[in-house]
């Protein structure tokens, strides 16, 4: 991983060679994060680059810009070439290598098929090749975007660079902040038409799309972007499920291997689920590797704690499980503005909270990791995202996936085409406008089968989310995010299961689940998927997120409220009277969407008044003990507790005016019979899930006279089965001790 930043004069004068040499050291210096083992300046006329580098193979060689021997043209690229030894011996009979970087091959390879260079490589790469002879600029990026790049043309410039932040650099940059994309992003970020939405939260500021090269013409100054790769061109249809399956581990085997390729240590996050196990299992047979895990409140419940810990101890490979406490994470107002910087998004939030820390953790302890293998990429293409699209009434199933895909389509070519009317209100099960009808008025193509739909919703998703923020949070702390799930081979060979194999395959990811059949062990590899936080416990990752909105006197909500000086986006006292809303809430349910909103605020201030980098704090690694049930039970207490002084001795009774009611009549208005209710005053404020006995047992005998302990041998529990509920009952005044 590296960074690049260049800027291109397009009103045919030249630049004064010291004014802008200052010029890419300043917009260079925004993203030395990247880079922080080497850094070069070119200038020339017209033109100038600056490069950064994160020195993973060949350290003592490798420097960029890569020259060709009679230096009529060079090559600067941020990312790996992983099939770079592959090429070098043909390389070698024509050319002169003077390092064994993979990205060498690059400068010779465009001498050898121009452009058609790319179509040659197996890598994550955004490059920028000068052609002197040709007096052409060329940026291009890999297949899938996993390597960002970002360009601007505004008075009578071009600049480009790996982060948007080193564009700002550039008095030439336009720098405003688009609300317009920002505020209505969520509502169309499923939308299955790639060519119709933003790419970037920022005005005037594009990203150059994956599989897409821009050629730029130094004398004229007029500029192209062609796309160069299109999955859906890979070739005909397998022939067989087996077929499918057996060619998916043959390659998903391969891409693991060739992503091992490193002289310097490397890492790996291991959630627990199916993707991250696939990679970690596949690694572990090559390579010396750690394993990096989040342990929080979340991950405990959802079960990914547990299973990330079994299986680093199947694999024999070094575990560390980072603890965060929802209670104290030590995040500053200040330290959130440093992160948002380097995020450079809006939708930052808790998820890229903890792998920003995650990685924090890794290079502090690791300080010679450079390199994170991450399971990214598998939900996009085989179907990991699918059953959250359902709606209906049954358990969710493949034909309900469809329905609800089929009706997003449709949506987006509404919102595209005729835009939304009365008419389409009109009662009728798919609305009342034929399809070919819709996809005409959008200008559109239309989708033959409901999952084409998907898999353009997402391979757009991952560039201006996912693999955005997982490259940020990476590269921030000078490590590389590396994503085998995302081998261009793989995701043309999904392309080509046959359609009447979708369900098959696509349907609970099986083509993953059967192609690493015998590689993870059962139990782990059939385990059903969790989102990452989300689910039962996902208040105490919101509360997390208020605490930090809270934290001194509302620093980040007053300055979100004061951006914009004169004309401020945010109305103050709407934003506290939501906030005090939220506190009132158990679930803390609405933060994610007032947090999005404080960001975007505090992102049009940045964009004039960048904030200072702030130092991550280091996390603690949690050690296991010498069981995991153990562990397990002790920890479930630990880290729900808010009052410490609380023990088993202290005697708990209803708060005045509260009581437990039972439904008995089954008025459906009311809740079906023996249907169990928290009662404060005259309201009935929550219902007791049938999900947990143990608490609404333990409810059902509290009496004003016994104590915890008393209650808990009585009814043969142990502490941890109900102590997560008597803490939050106790704080939201239900009961008292």
């Amino acid at each position: 991983m590296c960074g690049l930043t260049g800027l291109v004069r397009l009103d045919g004068g030249n630049f004064a060679p010291q004014a802008l040499r200052l010029l890419l050291a300043r917009s260079l210096d925004r993203i030395r994060h990247r880079g922080p083992d080497d850094a070069k300046i070119y200038v020339e006329d017209a033109f100038g680059l600056a490069f950064c580098r994160l020195a993973i193979i060949d350290p003592e060689g490798g420097q960029q810009p890569i020259w060709n021997e009679s230096r009529t043209l060079f090559s600067a690229t941020n990312g790996e070439i992983f099939n770079h030894a592959a090429w070098r011996p043909r390389l070698e009979r024509n050319h002169q290598l003077g390092s064994a970087s993979d990205c060498e091959v690059i400068t010779h390879l465009y001498e050898e098929f121009g452009i058609g260079y790319l179509e040659q490589v197996n890598g994550i790469f955004a490059t920028a090749i000068l052609d002197r002879q040709s007096r052409r600029l060329y940026l291009a990026r890999d297949r899938l975007g996993v390597k960002p790049l970002f360009y601007f043309v505004n008075d009578g410039h071009f600049g480009f660079a790996s982060e948007i932040k080193a564009l700002l650099a550039y008095p030439q940059a336009p720098r405003s902040f688009d609300w317009n994309t920002a505020v209505a992003f969520r509502q169309r970020m499923f939308l299955p038409r790639e060519d119709r939405l933003p790419d970037t939260h920022f005005l005037g500021i594009r990203q150059l799309p994956g599989g897409s090269y821009l050629e730029l013409d130094l004398d004229s100054g007029s500029y192209e972007i062609r796309r160069w790769w299109d999955p859906a061109a890979a070739g005909p249809p397998l022939s067989s499920n087996a077929e499918c399956v057996a060619a998916y581990r043959e390659i998903l085997s391969d891409s693991v291997d060739m992503q091992l390729m490193s002289d310097v240590p490397m890492g790996v996050f291991l959630s627990g689920g199916i993707d991250s196990l696939s990679v970690t299992s596949l690694a572990a047979r090559g390579a010396t590797i750690r394993s990096f895990s989040v342990m929080s409140q979340s991950t405990m419940t959802n079960g990914d704690a547990a299973h990330a810990h079994a299986a680093a101890e199947r694999l024999g490979i070094e575990s560390h499980l980072v603890k965060f406490d929802w209670r104290d994470m030590a995040v500053t107002p200040e330290l959130w503005k440093s992160i948002l910087w380097s995020l450079e998004t809006p939708l930052a939030n808790a998820e890229h909270l903890y792998k920003f820390f995650l990685h924090g953790y890794a290079k502090a302890h690791f300080p010679d990791l450079k390199v994170m293998l991450l399971g990214s990429g598998s939900d996009e293409f085989n179907g990991g995202y699918a059953a959250t699209f359902c709606r209906g009434p049954d358990a969710p199933n493949w034909q309900d996936f469809l329905r609800q895909m089929s009706m997003l389509t449709r949506a987006s070519e509404v919102e595209f085409g005729i835009g939304r009317n009365e008419y389409l209100a009109l009662d009728a099960p798919d609305g009342v406008f034929a399809q070919a009808f819709l996809s005409q008025r959008a200008d559109t193509a239309e989708y033959r089968h409901p999952w084409h739909a998907y898999r353009d919703a997402y391979r757009y998703l991952l560039q201006v989310y996912h693999l955005w923020h997982e490259d940020r949070t990476a590269a921030a702390h000078g490590i590389e995010a590396r994503v085998p799930f995302l081998d261009h081979r793989l995701v043309e060979l999904c392309y080509r299961v046959p359609q009447d194999s979708y369900e098959a395959m696509f349907w609970n990811k099986a083509i993953l689940r059967d192609a690493v059949h015998g590689i993870v062990p059962d139990d782990l590899r059939m385990r059903p998927k969790v989102p990452f936080f989300t689910g039962e416990d996902e208040r105490y990752t919101r509360r997390m997120l208020y605490t930090l909105l809270c934290h001194s006197n509302m620093a980040l909500v007053e300055e979100a409220c004061s951006a914009g000086q004169d004309n401020p986006a945010l109305d103050a006292g709407a934003m506290l009277r939501v906030l005090t809303s939220i506190s009132q809430d158990p679930e803390f349910a609405l933060v994610d969407r007032v947090f999005e909103l404080v960001n975007m605020a505090l992102l049009s201030h940045m964009v004039s008044e960048p904030p200072a980098a702030q130092p991550t704090p280091v996390l603690e690694r949690i050690e296991i003990g010498p069981d995991w049930p153990s562990f397990e039970k002790a920890a479930s207490v630990d880290m729900v507790a808010r009052d410490k002084t609380l023990t088993v001795t202290a005697i708990p009774k209803f708060a005045p005016g509260v009581r437990l009611v039972e439904c008995v009549t089954g008025d459906p208005d009311f809740g079906q019979p023996g249907a169990l209710f928290i009662m404060i005053g005259s309201e009935l404020r929550y219902e007791l899930s049938d999900a947990r006995p143990e608490w609404r047992s333990f409810l059902a005998r509290i009496d004003g006279n016994t104590s915890i302990e008393t209650l808990l041998q009585d009814l043969r529990f142990e502490r941890h089965r109900i102590w997560k509920d008597l803490e939050e009952s106790l704080e939201f005044g239900v009961l008292v001790v």
